[in-house]
């Protein structure tokens, strides 16, 4: 397991820890929705199911960002390399090096993804207990736009330097 995929278990799981724990301290008044209450969430009222939301779809992204960097590893002719002719001519073990960088990419792209919907649920969190969620809110949203403009940038130009040194290095044995 790489570290990436590594942290980004980590950090799910806190996620999944906290949101129970503060699942156990939100008042559950007597709704008429019972449980599955989404309604009248100003008066700190929230289901079980409209809590646990943003856990479950962050841990569904996460895996299918794992899952994505699984398939692309068996199908690098989805990439979009700026030298992707270079990456087709290289020999298979230099490919499996290219693709192991892509996977590692992408397993990290994980992480980003937690985090918001980690720090979404802590803004729920405090307007559901009587503050103000704007910090949670902002941060959430700042990680989230720095996050999904710089990383498939990052990657791709990480991916086309990868392929190239193994170019260079193939062209001078």
């Amino acid at each position: 397991m790489s570290r990436a995929r590594a942290l980004s278990l980590v950090v799910l799981g806190l996620h999944w820890a906290g949101s129970l724990l503060a699942w156990l301290r939100l008042p559950h008044g007597d709704a008429q929705g019972g449980w599955l209450h989404t309604e009248g969430l100003g008066a700190a009222q929230v289901g079980l199911v409209s809590w646990f939301a943003l856990p479950v779809v962050s841990l569904l992204l996460a895996l299918g960002l794992w899952w994505l960097a699984g398939q692309l590893a068996r199908r690098p002719l989805f990439m979009g390399l700026m030298s992707k002719r270079r990456f087709r001519r290289l020999p298979p073990g230099d490919q499996a090096g290219v693709l192991g960088s892509l996977r590692h990419g992408l397993e990290l792209a994980a992480l980003p993804v937690v985090l918001v919907f980690a720090l979404v649920q802590v803004g729920m969190y405090q307007v559901l207990t009587g503050g103000s969620s704007l910090p949670w809110t902002m941060g959430g949203l700042a990680l989230s736009l720095l996050a999904f403009s710089t990383l498939p940038l990052y990657l791709g130009r990480r991916m086309d330097r990868v392929v190239e040194r193994r170019w260079e290095r193939r062209a001078h044995s």
